[in-house]
């Protein structure tokens, strides 16, 4: 009875993460209604405090920059793609988040990458798409829908940001967002 309780539980939790990811990815695909200062650099510290990372090493570099949007996306791009680097990772593997200011443009440039898996060149656009995933990404990670991704593409352009990801030469993804001048 305990066994079968907590395995509906799970069920429940899988399915209110779904409901949820599907809820902001419509949300960010509608656009925004209202966009206000952001501090990127408090949101990317507040994204890792509330990570788990196990066994890998996460690093700052992030100089104090505000981006215009809206403050619940914009921190769940960072918390995605910080969850995503932190789901898809070699053991005792290391994420490195990067936050920098470009001049004279005045754009904002967010950086992560991670340790992983190797990451195919070909099949990059594929998980940005909703429901997509990779066939070595399913050993990992059992519990995600492959939403995660596709919310940081949305988001992204809700936000005129430039998204690109490239994979690193020893495995993992160095995934980049361009945010504009504010």
């Amino acid at each position: 009875m305990a066994r079968t309780r907590a395995e509906l539980l799970e069920v429940n939790r899988r399915t209110e993460r779904l409901i949820n990811g599907l809820l902001i990815l419509a949300s960010a695909e509608h656009g925004l209604d209202e966009v206000e200062p952001v501090a990127l650099d408090r949101v990317v510290e507040q994204a890792v405090a509330e990570a788990s990372p196990n066994d890998v090493t996460v690093s700052i570099r992030a100089d104090p920059v505000t981006v215009r949007g809206d403050a619940v996306l914009v921190h769940r791009l960072v918390a995605n793609l910080l969850d995503n680097a932190l789901g898809y990772h070699r053991p005792n593997g290391t994420v490195h988040i990067e936050l920098t200011r470009i001049e004279p443009a005045r754009s904002t440039v967010l950086t992560v990458r991670n340790t992983g898996p190797v990451v195919p060149a070909e099949r990059l656009a594929e998980l940005f798409r909703p429901f997509s995933r990779l066939p070595h990404s399913r050993d990992r990670r059992r519990d995600g829908a492959g939403l995660g991704l596709s919310i940081v593409a949305a988001i992204a352009q809700a936000h005129h940001a430039e998204l690109a990801a490239v994979p690193n030469p020893d495995g993992g993804l160095t995934v980049t967002v361009r945010f504009p001048a504010e």
